[in-house]
C-alpha cells in the first residue's frame, strides 16, 4: 500500500483500489480479457470523504471502458447498465464492446459480492438513452438535426450560382 502524503481516508481508498484491482486481475471479463481497475484518489486528501468517489473501469491494454464509480466512505457504488455502456462505446467510434451482456452480468454479480463484504451497496444506474445525444445523434426534440457547416456553405454557393444564372438568363 502506498503510504505517501495521503490522509487517513485517502490512504484507505488507495488500499481499497489496490485490493479490488488485484482481486479482479484474475477475473477477466469477455473476449478482450478486460480487468477491473479502481482509480486511486486524485489527491492526497479527500476532504474528509467529500471527494471520495473513485472511477471504475474495465481495461484491456490501452482500451478503457468507464463503467461507474465507487464511494467507500458513503458505502455506495454505481455501475452503468450494459445497454448504456454499449451505446456510449459505439457513439465514441470505438466499435463494438468485447464483452457481452452476460459477461457483464457475471462481473457485476462478483463485484456486488466483493463490495457487500466491505459493507458497500452496489446499484446499476439506468440511464435514459435519449440523454446520450452527441453530434452523431439527433438534437433534442424541436431543434431539427445538426448540419455540417461545409455542407451549408456549398449549398449557399450553389444557390447564389443558380440565382446568378437565372438573372443572366432573363436579361
Amino acid at each position: 500500500m502506498t503510504e505517501g502524503p495521503y490522509t487517513t481516508v485517502a490512504r484507505s481508498l488507495v488500499a481499497v483500489a489496490e485490493n479490488l484491482t488485484k482481486t479482479f486481475a484474475t477475473r477477466p471479463v469477455g473476449s478482450g480479457r478486460r480487468v477491473l481497475e479502481v482509480k486511486e484518489p486524485l489527491g492526497p486528501s479527500t476532504e474528509a470523504g467529500k471527494r471520495s468517489r473513485q472511477v471504475l473501469t474495465l481495461t484491456a491494454g490501452a482500451s478503457v471502458v468507464a463503467i461507474g464509480w465507487l464511494d467507500v466512505v458513503n458505502a455506495a457504488c454505481g455501475l452503468k447498465e450494459y445497454p448504456t455502456l454499449k451505446l456510449a462505446h459505439e457513439l465514441r467510434g470505438a466499435g463494438l464492446l468485447d464483452f457481452t451482456e452476460d459477461d457483464y452480468a457475471r462481473f457485476t454479480a462478483l463485484l456486488t459480492a466483493e463490495l457487500a463484504a466491505m459493507g458497500v451497496t452496489l446499484r446499476v444506474d439506468v440511464l435514459d438513452i435519449s440523454e446520450l445525444r452527441t453530434e452523431k445523434t439527433l438534437l433534442p426534440a424541436g431543434k431539427g438535426t445538426k448540419r455540417d457547416p461545409i455542407f451549408l456553405a456549398v449549398v449557399g454557393v450553389l444557390v447564389l450560382l443558380g440565382a446568378l444564372a437565372a438573372v443572366l438568363a432573363f436579361r
